[in-house]
């Protein structure tokens, strides 16, 4: 076990990372090789950078500085995936810093971009959104996905923020 590092319960508990917390749970494991990781509970998760937590769920694994996985099944945040949060869900991944994720087999594979509530969709560039919806796939800078709609909004610019606030989206049904 980590130097000073508590674990609160559970069976086949590895806390190797020194000041680093396992509240509970069965085979969760935390790296030895850093510090502060943090598993709250649930079953076979895993975390390998510094700072990383994950709250709960089985088979997640945290490979980023500062990241955090909410729960879920089988979730990845992937190493150089700093700062990026899986807040649920089953079978999603972070490839990128400062991504936010939640849904079912969503892949967020562009700087800073967000999935929320979708199915098997893909972020693949910077600052994309895909918000509800199944099977998305966006590829442009700012291109933003919402509902059972096409692909609406598209620019390789940033926006001002005359051109932001004047923005309308059509929503599918």
């Amino acid at each position: 076990e980590g130097y000073s590092s508590v674990v609160g319960g559970g069976r086949e508990i590895s806390c190797r990372g020194n000041y680093s917390v396992i509240g509970g749970g069965y085979n969760n494991l935390t790296s030895p090789n850093y510090v502060w990781q943090t598993i709250g509970g649930g079953a076979l998760n895993s975390t390998f950078h510094e700072y990383t937590t994950i709250a709960g769920g089985v088979l997640n694994k945290n490979y980023s500085y500062q990241s955090t996985i909410g729960g879920g099944f089988n979730n990845t945040i992937n190493a150089g995936s700093q700062e990026s949060t899986i807040m649920g869900g089953v079978g999603n991944t972070i490839n990128q810093p400062l991504c936010t994720v939640v849904g079912r087999g969503n892949t967020a594979n562009g700087y800073s971009s967000i999935i929320l509530g979708s199915t098997n969709a893909t972020a693949n560039a910077y600052q994309s959104y895909i918000l509800g919806g199944d099977g998305y796939i966006t590829n442009a800078h700012a291109q933003v996905a919402m509902g059972n709609a096409p692909v609406i909004f598209t620019t390789n610019q940033t926006p001002t923020i005359e051109q932001a606030l004047n923005v309308v989206f059509v929503v599918g049904n």
